[in-house]
């Protein structure tokens, strides 16, 4: 177990956005019309059918807008099954059923119907995404970037810059990921130990190299993309992970990365050499062309092997996927020949300040602690692993399910009552509105868990340590740990803090598409009273009428063809061939350094089947985000605790254990 489209031209610069002026006198309507249909697309040299927007790669459409400005997106589905769009990292404040999480603010959009998602970028600016939000869609290339250009405020605090690019990191599959998953990862027979699928290829703006002189099948070869700078300037490179799986490290040889935004939050300037992106989360960096003019690469290697993926690589596989970081007027063949740095400086997120300074919200008495533990195990009832979450906080208690199982007529944002009790299969926990809420998220239960830090990170995707596997024992001497010698895992923990003030039904999960797939999720319902109150509009319901009445005449026309002797089994998934063994990550934070709350003592319950809030340990790391708050325009009954310049607190990292960044990718939408 782990967790631990039509062709691009080679000078295609991805989304390049101009440097627009930041006043703007009134918000205006941004308006954009999408069908969604599929493809043929060679995006690594490997063709396969994949999602489109307008008959162009998902990947090739964004939606770009000023801060403050309204968003339409009217959204037609030609495809021959339902889908849904989600609008990452954006609260969506008073609009939570435009959210696009199918099963809990809306039903998917079924085929030959459209859906308008309408929401304001009031309060944010940054680098944000879109993404399919039913099944595991976006991972066959549902999905773009979403960039909110800087008001004034916001554009005040960064340093000068003179372009701005963006750059989605994605992962990249030859099998359609319906069939992945079907006859394979949720497939107890085929996939008994619950294997992720490993990825065929990496995609930088949706080109990847995949070798084909390695494979038989048909193949074209590619070569990398190129992006053009001019010299002496200064340059934003937006970065989005866009993965279904992977993460990555991004770099530009000979170029130092300058820092400025985390998901959103304008963060104070810090100098590395590269940056590391968990699934779904977002850089922006400053690179200043200040080398001899050539051509330099740009790297993005892709984490996989023990602590990130079990299944070995295709053998066209490359874990590492480049581009040309090209001078303007240099020559206009020149290859990029330049090497990377042998122990580069890589950021670590803790040590970023956001701008402004913000403490953490406090606690107080009636304060919200909860404890997520997760584990992915079969059960005698199960035909496949899932995830089971393990949850337990101070004043109440309340069953899970597996998000696998969701199903009804309704998602659970038009099914919610005022006791907040009407949650179909997942777990739901009501929030009372302006209470500040404490998730520790592990893999196993701290021995003690205080403090907090005076300037925390916000995000929203947070990475939780994983239990290793091998301990760094000094020197770079590494040992073995045994399940015996491990015990309980106590070191891999985050910490998030947030103020439920933004009325809403908010999925919680993880983010790597897979976990979502198995159950790792959980519904936070933030004062049910407020959204009952607020009504759900007719689009969304008619939208979940269109839907049941698809999904009834489906299911009719495939009992129908099941009884045909013409009918086709799907067909199953083969693991491809392997290329060579997964090697051991070369990243030293993937090893625990003197973990000061590993002890060796009797574990002999480790196996028992009582499965109580501290839960087995997971040898998976995986991703999560905050809920998205707001403010209200009515006070409370007493002051909220610690507003944010944003209109209200995002989510909070106020500690991360001393385990090493085997994570898994967390979020709440």
């Amino acid at each position: 177990m782990s967790l631990a489209c039509a062709w691009a031209t080679r000078l295609r610069l991805g989304v390049l956005v101009a440097l627009l002026p930041c006043a703007m006198a009134h918000a205006k309507v941004v308006e954009y019309n999408w069908t969604i249909s599929q493809t043929m697309q060679s995006l690594d040299g490997v063709p396969r059918m994949a999602y489109a927007i307008n008959g162009r790669p998902g990947h090739e459409t964004s939606v770009v807008v000023q801060s403050g400005d309204n968003v339409v997106v009217n959204v037609q589905n030609a495809l021959d099954h339902p889908t849904a769009l989600h609008w990452h990292g954006l609260h969506q404040n008073g609009t939570n059923e435009m959210d696009g999480a199918v099963g809990s603010t809306q039903c998917p959009i079924p085929p030959g119907h459209s859906f308008t998602y309408r929401f304001s970028t009031a309060n944010h600016s940054g680098t944000y995404w879109f993404h399919a939000h039913h099944q595991t869609q976006y991972a066959d290339g549902l999905r773009g970037p979403v960039i909110i250009l800087d008001d004034p405020s916001v554009a005040a605090v960064h340093p000068p810059y003179d372009s701005d690019t963006t750059f989605e990191l994605s992962d990249w599959y030859h099998t359609p990921t319906d069939i992945l998953t079907s006859t394979f990862y949720l497939n107890g027979t085929a996939n008994p130990t619950g294997m992720e699928p490993m990825f065929d290829s990496g995609l930088i703006n949706g080109r990847g190299v995949y070798d084909c002189a390695k494979v038989s099948k048909l193949c074209i070869q590619q070569e990398p993309a190129v992006y053009q700078f001019d010299a002496g300037k200064t340059h934003r490179l937006r970065l989005v992970n866009t993965a279904a799986y992977a993460g990555f490290r991004f770099s530009v040889d000979a170029h130092r990365l300058k820092v400025i935004e985390v998901d959103g939050f304008a963060v104070e300037p810090y100098t590395v050499d590269a940056v590391e992106l968990n699934v779904a989360q977002r850089f922006s960096v400053l690179v200043t062309a200040d080398q001899p003019p050539s051509s330099y690469w740009i790297r993005a290697v892709m984490f996989h092997g023990p602590a990130w993926t079990v299944m070995s690589p295709s053998a066209g596989f490359n874990d590492t996927v480049l581009a040309h970081f090209k001078y303007a007027g240099s020559p206009p063949f020149l290859s990029s020949t330049s090497l990377p740095l042998d122990a580069p400086v890589v950021l670590r997120d803790t040590d970023l300040r956001p701008i402004p300074p913000q403490p953490a919200p406090s606690l107080t008495a009636n304060s919200l602690h909860i404890l997520f533990s997760f584990n992915f195990e079969t059960r005698s009832a199960d035909s496949f692993q899932k995830s089971y979450v393990y949850l337990s906080h101070h004043t109440s208690s309340f069953t899970t399910a597996n998000v696998s199982t969701l199903a009804g007529p309704r998602p659970a944002f038009p099914n919610i009552d005022p006791a907040g009790t009407s949650f179909r299969a997942l777990a739901g926990q009501p929030l009372e509105r302006y209470q500040v809420v404490q998730v520790t998220l592990i893999n196993r239960d701290p021995d003690t868990v205080s403090g907090a830090a005076a300037n925390p990170l916000k995000r929203d995707v947070v990475t939780i340590d994983a239990c290793p596997t091998t301990v760094r024992e000094g020197a770079g001497r590494e040992s073995a740990l045994s399940t015996k010698r491990l015990g309980r895992c106590r070191f891999g923990y985050t910490i998030v803090r947030f103020v439920a003030d933004n009325p809403g039904v908010w999925l919680f999960h993880c983010h790597i598409d897979w976990h979502i797939a198995a159950g790792l999720a959980m519904l936070f319902v933030a004062s049910p009273a407020d959204v009952v109150d607020r009504g759900v509009s007719s689009s969304l319901i008619d939208t979940c009428n269109n839907y049941n009445a698809w999904k009834d005449a489906a299911a009719a026309a495939n009992d129908a063809s099941l009884k045909s002797s013409t009918h086709q089994p799907l067909p199953a998934y083969t693991p491809p061939p392997p290329g060579d063994p997964p090697p051991s990550s070369d990243r030293d934070e993937l090893r625990i350094v003197s973990p000061p709350e590993l002890t060796e003592h009797d574990d002999g319950d480790a196996d028992d089947d009582d499965h109580d809030a501290d839960g087995p340990p997971s040898p998976r790391p995986c991703s999560a985000s905050s809920p998205p708050t707001v403010a209200s325009s009515t006070p409370p009954p007493s002051p909220p605790p610690s507003p944010s310049p944003r209109g209200a607190p995002a989510s909070l990292l106020l500690r991360r254990g001393p385990g090493a960044e085997e994570a898994a990718r967390w979020t709440t939408e």
